[in-house]
């Protein structure tokens, strides 16, 4: 087994495993992110009903207004955590995952090299200087 074929296996080997840990990444945040949609639909339907039941007319004074006005206080925190809170951590989770897709596409397209890399070895000495080259590329793109 030659320098370059010996390399050429690690790398791929190394690819397969980089882009397991991701794959097991985005699942993880995937699973995370639609586990707060589920919640937060929930804290959508809790603070629907503090709202509820509609007081006025029956329930009038100032004891109504006072318990009214506390209620309204309720909804308006709740309804910042539903909008703010939630939205903020999907986003976050959401732009993590886009960004480690970014990562596994790159491993992609330097397994695609390997590939083309083991092509140019089958060739033999006529492709030497474009598979070194493309080893290069390889190395640059895993340890760069």
């Amino acid at each position: 087994m030659s320098d370059n074929e010996g390399f050429l296996i690690s790398a791929a080997s190394t690819i397969s495993s980089q882009t397991a840990d991701i794959e097991e990444k985005i699942d993880r945040l995937q699973k995370a992110k639609n586990d707060l949609v589920s919640e937060q639909e929930t804290c959508m339907n809790e603070v629907e009903q503090c709202r509820k039941p509609e007081l006025f007319p029956l329930w009038d004074g100032e004891k109504g207004k006072g318990y009214d006005e506390k209620r309204e206080e309720v909804y308006t925190i709740m309804e910042s955590i539903y909008e703010n809170d939630y939205n903020a951590k999907i986003s976050l989770i959401e732009s993590k995952i886009s960004s480690l897709n970014f990562q596994k596409s790159a491993l992609s397209a330097t397994n695609s090299l390997i590939n083309t890399a083991n092509d140019l070895l089958s060739m033999g000495e006529e492709a030497m200087q474009e598979l070194t080259s493309t080893i290069g590329e390889i190395k640059g793109r895993l340890f760069g």
